[in-house]
């Protein structure tokens, strides 16, 4: 079912809209600027606040090409999240997975979209190892979103706007995020920085796999079509995810990196994005998805997929997020940050070597 995009914030917010949207009456609307600092790709925030005889808090995201770059980064041209709002895809996930989206709006030459206040079941930002059995909940509503989605690539076609592997493949590559480095935008400098560090500091062979898939990543796009497709979220960062307390369904936002590929895609950015705040190993948490994931497909999961994908996912993960692990090996100012990073480049040195060896 296709949903209605308002034409402009205005109505978007205005009491009418929001009335219809909380199905009370809304008697007037106030707007507040605010800051994430899990907010890295410069769309801006806004609390609204709708009063009446019952009151309640929105997130409004206002973002745009002009503004944000990692719509630039992944050629998002078109809004991801927009697209994936109007299109009724959010509409299609599982009951144990919240996007919180309520409404969505152009805003001149970009976008906006108005999201439930989910702030008292996020993730809380920091550094501290989350728990055991968030990480268990956390893995089971990935594996829910896929087995929701399996074999179902259409849902989230890169013809109509979705992130394709090669999008999502070439986005941190030198020659993409460097365009990026003279900006505003804090990431993509450090982006370029830890890829001109990472030849030295892992072995040569490593180096030159991951060189030659950030210059063209189409051996690893195609290796991964051969696996069974699924949607994935693309970016299951903490930053992006939250429990809520009364019945533990999870919060999932920011679908700007939505399409179709294998499902260990989106554990491996989960696996290297989270890495300093698992409380269990890479290993163990690869176990708990693929746990929940059999489970859910019953007698449609299949080691013979699975472990392929699984090593050509885990090498794309590499392709994506090697630069801050590099960039923390060298640059970071503390001394057991710097040696958790060099465990991190090991670690995911042995996966670049054996999904090489699926290409």
């Amino acid at each position: 079912m296709e949903r209605t995009v308002y034409s402009t914030v205005e109505d978007l917010i205005s009491p009418d809209a929001l009335a219809l949207i909380q199905g009370s009456d809304v008697q007037d609307v106030g707007c507040e600027p605010f800051n994430s600092v899990d907010g890295l790709s410069g769309g801006k925030l806004w609390w609204v606040e709708a009063g009446g005889v019952v009151s309640r808090r929105y997130v409004l995201k206002r973002f745009g090409w002009d503004t944000d770059w990692v719509m630039r980064v992944t050629e998002d041209r078109q809004a991801r999240a927009i697209v994936s709002w109007r299109t009724g895809l959010l509409d299609r996930l599982p009951d144990d997975i919240s996007h919180e989206v309520v409404g969505c709006a152009q805003d001149g030459s970009g976008w906006a979209m108005l999201l439930h206040d989910a702030s008292e079941a996020m993730i809380p930002p920091g550094d501290d190892i989350i728990t055991a059995e968030d990480n268990e909940r956390l893995a089971d509503a990935m594996a829910s979103l896929h087995a929701t989605f399996w074999e179902q690539p259409q849902a989230a076609d890169g013809k109509r706007g979705f992130c394709t592997l090669r999008q999502r493949y070439s986005a941190f590559a030198p020659r993409t995020v460097g365009l990026e480095a003279s900006g505003p935008d804090p990431i993509p400098p450090v982006a370029v920085e830890g890829w001109r560090l990472f030849p030295g500091l892992v072995d040569q062979d490593v180096a030159d796999v991951v060189a030659r898939l950030l210059d063209e990543p189409a051996p690893l796009c195609d290796a991964l079509l051969r696996y069974p497709q699924t949607v994935v979220h693309g970016d299951f960062k903490l930053g992006n995810l939250g429990i809520h307390a009364d019945d533990r369904r999870v919060v999932l936002l920011d679908w700007a990196f939505v399409g179709a590929a294998p499902p260990a895609v989106d554990l491996a950015w989960y696996l290297a994005v989270n890495c300093a705040r698992l409380p269990v190993s890479k290993e163990a948490t690869i176990d708990s998805y693929r746990q929940s994931l059999a489970g859910r497909l019953g007698d449609r999961f299949d080691e013979r997929w699975w472990r392929p994908q699984l090593e050509l996912a885990l090498l794309g993960g590499f392709l994506q997020l090697g630069w801050p692990k590099a960039w923390g090996a060298a640059r970071s100012e503390s001394e057991d940050v710097r040696e958790r990073e060099r465990a991190e480049l090991a670690w995911w040195s042995e996966r670049v070597r054996e999904g090489a060896k699926r290409l």
